[in-house]
């Protein structure tokens, strides 16, 4: 993809969207090349960047979290929560209603990443109207066949350096203004090209 590819809206500079739009691009076509079918492709919304909404998790929040709940509720240590480890039967059974996708009674690692997902989705959904929902990379789903994908986190991350390198004018673009040298239009390249 070149870079004028991603200028979208056709006005000869590339704002914040159009960035992010691109690194999507970027990652979806690198994804095809080189994670397993089932991977999928990232669905990110450039509204991520544009907009908050406060007390939102991100994906290393709910990274720690499922790490916290598997510490706190498999204390049998079976990679599981399930009737077999110390937690009331009410509450497991709330948790199994909830998280429990492929009806074993169990729920693992891969499951409670997911029910985060859902669980935050929802509160967004109430507390944050319209705005994008998390879409992060469950690692326990897929056991790292595709290690190095991005999620919509990342992308973001990477659009805000992108523009704190390359749109030195500050005008919120990164566009002719800019003192560009050829590494920084190579870096840009790079990730859109």
């Amino acid at each position: 993809m070149a870079l004028e590819e991603c200028d979208y809206n056709g006005n000869g500079n590339l704002d914040e969207c159009e960035v992010f739009d691109c690194l999507v691009a970027y990652e979806t076509a690198w994804r095809v090349e080189n994670c397993p079918a089932e991977y999928g492709v990232p669905d990110c919304d450039c509204t991520i960047i544009i907009t908050t909404c406060p007390d939102e998790w991100t994906c290393g929040d709910i990274d720690f979290i499922s790490e916290e709940v598997m510490n706190y509720y498999d204390t049998n240590g079976d990679g599981s929560i399930n009737l077999g480890d110390e937690i009331e039967s009410s509450h497991l059974s709330i948790m199994i209603d909830e998280c429990d996708q492929d009806g074993n009674e169990s729920i693992d690692r891969c499951e409670v990443y997911d029910c985060l997902i859902k669980v935050e989705n929802d509160w967004r959904m109430e507390n944050c109207p319209g705005y994008t929902m998390l879409n992060c990379n469950n690692p326990y789903c897929y056991d790292d066949e595709c290690p190095d994908a991005w999620d919509c986190d990342d992308v973001k991350e990477v659009t805000i350096v992108v523009m704190e390198e390359l749109d030195t004018d500050g005008s919120g673009y990164v566009d002719s203004g800019d003192n560009l040298d050829n590494e920084h239009f190579a870096m840009i390249v790079n990730e859109c090209d």
